[in-house]
């Protein structure tokens, strides 16, 4: 095998690696490892046992309540209540650093590859310009996928059913 193709397959397996390592934190079902996985500041949203949300910035964390400030009041939610928290949209960084390094493997396998004489592009020039180019790529496609993450769920979900008016229609809800 030609080692520029063995370079090509490492690259593919450390940018693969380095992908899954930034997956997102595990949930939890115990309250008291929220502060693991949460900040004060965070933005959130609690799902209570009765289906209700309260979205807002994260203000205080207790064994037995959370605080949430909403642009209207803060609200307290007792422990018992909370069915799920989720947290709103990580950081562009991982994006970036993910983009980065993926871009300047990718230079460097680029440089090796034309490293016959060919090319006036040494390893360095080829890592760093490949590297912003994925650096930005990383940003943007971070910036575009911006979705809460699951931090919280209940260990003892029963299920409920509801049954009432849903918007302009009448509906039956049914969750667990």
């Amino acid at each position: 095998m030609p080692a520029s193709l063995r370079l090509l397959i490492s690259i593919a397996a450390v940018t693969a690696t380095a992908a899954c390592g930034a997956a997102r934190a595990p949930l939890t079902t115990s309250f008291a490892q929220l502060p693991d996985h949460l900040n004060v500041g965070d933005t959130v949203t609690v799902e209570s046992a009765d289906g209700a949300e309260v979205r807002g910035r994260l203000v205080r964390m207790a064994p037995d309540s959370i605080a949430v400030t909403e642009p209207s009041a803060e609200r307290m939610v007792d422990a018992s209540r909370v069915r799920r928290i989720s947290a709103c949209c990580d950081s562009l960084l991982n994006g970036t650093l993910i983009g980065f390094v993926s871009g300047a493997l990718f230079g460097t396998a680029v440089a090796v590859g034309l490293s016959d004489g060919s090319s006036d592009l040494d390893g360095n020039q080829s890592a760093l310009i490949f590297g912003g180019i994925g650096a930005g790529l990383g940003i943007g496609l971070d910036a575009l996928v911006r979705s809460d993450r699951l931090v919280y769920s209940s260990p003892a979900v029963t299920p409920r059913a509801r049954a009432g008016p849903t918007g302009a229609a009448v509906g039956i809800t049914v969750t667990w």
